[in-house]
């Protein structure tokens, strides 16, 4: 669910902010090169679709280094964080469960590229 369209600032009483502001950078250069379409054409590791796709998944652990994350736990912080959240035009991200649920799915039916540790 990381669809932004252009970049926009502007100041309102109102406002939502991060300490993370270049992810917003880093999410428009994916769009402009077309990274997150290629990795779902080759990247094959989900048997079950959800509404997450597998760039999704991709992305938003590259997304959560980019911002100094340091493990998956840090991922909770990032979904808490509505101004990071709205960089990425998302309402919501994956959640480490949905990555090992789906991951354990994937597995079960013999998928041998998706191994939960």
């Amino acid at each position: 669910m990381l669809a932004a369209g252009a970049r926009v600032y502007e100041v309102a009483g109102r406002v939502q902010a991060t300490a993370h502001g270049g992810v917003g950078l880093v999410h428009d250069l994916v769009r402009a090169t077309g990274l997150a379409s290629r990795i779902d054409a080759s990247v094959d590791i989900f048997r079950r679709r959800g509404p997450y796709s597998v760039s999704d998944h991709v992305l938003n652990l590259a997304y959560n280094v980019v911002a100094g994350g340091r493990t998956l736990d840090d991922l909770e912080l990032r979904r808490q964080d509505a101004g990071y959240l709205d960089q990425l035009g998302a309402a919501r991200i994956p959640t480490r469960r949905r990555r090992e649920t789906s991951c354990a799915a994937s597995t079960a039916h013999g998928s041998t590229t998706c191994r939960k540790r």
